[in-house]
């Protein structure tokens, strides 16, 4: 299964000229950039791209393939003036001033995003202009003091698959938009899948560290296909979540199946669900949850109306409290072999937490109005909506981030 992820990002500057003299705003200016070609090469490298912003005195047509501005004054290093770190909107601003004493003569009236200091550095570019969007110049005099904010808005996009796959867990625990705000320097992880119906769901299986391949020209980064063989993710209640996470457990992404597109159910079909006596009515089937059951006794469909069909609903319940203080992440689960309890261990801790697993429902699936004759070999065909890994099936898993401006 192949998932992608939409990032967009966009940039507006504010340019604010005081007079010294009597503080008093003598003149606002904004700017919308173009992004150019350098960020996506920046982004997908992992690079940091928002440094310092750059301010000329040039103008003319913008364009993508331009590194530098028209005519470069100067840059100086950015400082963070605020950080807003949500869903689906984050924005980072940073400002850099002019002071009275410097670059007195001169016009402003280009500016940009820059991952370093120099002339050919440029993640953004952007004309200044007034409240009506036509192109000014703003004059440098010894009374001037200039502060140019630079804004830059991040758009997560959950709207894809249907909202069954999502960025998570919150915007400051979250390893992609840490890496957007420069407070993480890669994206290293691994795929993890889960079990339950919700996005905050235990992983009990992770994969190897996936590899990480910078696709420049389309704007992605990608991440290798990696492998849950035979022996890994295995679940007696199969697999229900699949997400990417750093091996110190921020998340990126995480997913509730069925995903439109990527994965939207099985059809388990011919399943054996086992052999009449004369005497037995009640079966089950080896997976829950299903529906659109057909019902097969030697290769003849059973009408509905000669069984009763349960899918048992799980729940998982605390059986012990863990002591105040220990680390919320799980790291690692094991179930005994009746499974009736599930053991999570604490990730940096030495303790477990123990859980209780009861069923609310039915004791069986399938409940025949009168046994299946000795010898009658009884089959099933059904639908359901995860992923039933076993030892007899591999699963492979891939990601990418697709990078895009918003200002297109």
């Amino acid at each position: 299964m192949e998932i992608t992820k939409n990032v967009s990002l966009h940039n507006e500057f504010t340019i604010i000229k005081r007079d010294i003299r009597t503080n008093k705003t003598e003149q606002v200016g904004k700017a919308y950039n173009i992004i150019v070609d350098q960020m996506w090469e920046r982004l997908c490298n992992e690079d940091s791209y928002f440094n310092n912003i750059a301010f000329g005195t040039g103008s003319g047509t913008l364009s993508t393939s331009r590194t530098g501005l028209f005519n470069y004054l100067d840059d100086k290093s950015a400082e963070t003036t605020e950080e807003v770190w949500d869903y689906p909107v984050s924005k980072w601003q940073r400002k850099v001033i002019l002071a009275p004493e410097e670059y007195v003569g001169e016009e402003i009236s280009e500016v940009g995003v820059a991952y370093s200091s120099g002339t050919g550095n440029l993640v953004t570019h952007a004309l200044v202009e007034d409240s009506e969007g036509n192109p000014i110049t703003i004059p440098k005099t010894e009374f001037d003091e200039i502060t140019i904010y630079a804004d830059v808005y991040i758009t997560l996009d959950d709207n894809m698959y249907d909202g069954q796959v999502k960025f998570f867990p919150s915007a400051t625990n979250n390893r992609l938009v840490q890496f957007l705000f420069q407070n993480q320097s890669s994206l290293f992880g691994q795929y993890r899948v889960g079990y339950g119906d919700t996005f905050g769901s235990t992983w009990f299986a992770t994969g190897s560290t996936a590899s990480r391949t910078a696709d420049v020209g389309n704007r992605k980064i990608l991440f290798s296909e990696e492998r849950f063989g035979t022996a890994d993710g295995n679940s007696d209640y199969g697999i229900w979540n699949v997400g990417f996470a750093s091996d110190t457990d921020e998340i990126i992404f995480t997913s509730v199946l069925p995903v439109t597109g990527v994965f939207e159910g099985y059809n388990v079909e011919g399943e054996e669900v086992g052999v009449g006596d004369g005497t037995t009515t009640e079966f089950d089937l080896k997976w829950e949850k299903g529906s659109n059951l057909t019902l097969k006794v030697d290769g003849s469909p059973v009408s509905e109306d000669n069984y009763e069909f349960n899918f048992r609903k799980e729940y998982i319940i605390n059986k012990q409290l863990p002591p105040d203080g220990l680390p919320g992440h799980g790291h690692g689960v094991t179930f005994t072999s009746d499974d009736k309890y599930m053991a999570v261990a604490h990730r940096n801790g030495d303790y477990i937490t123990v859980y209780d697993l009861f069923l609310d429902g039915a004791d069986h699936h399938i409940i025949f109005d009168t046994a299946p004759t000795d010898g009658a070999v009884i089959t099933a065909d059904y639908e359901i909506p995860f992923i039933p890994k076993d030892e007899n099936h591999v699963l492979d898993v891939s990601f990418s981030i697709q990078f895009s401006d918003g200002g297109e």
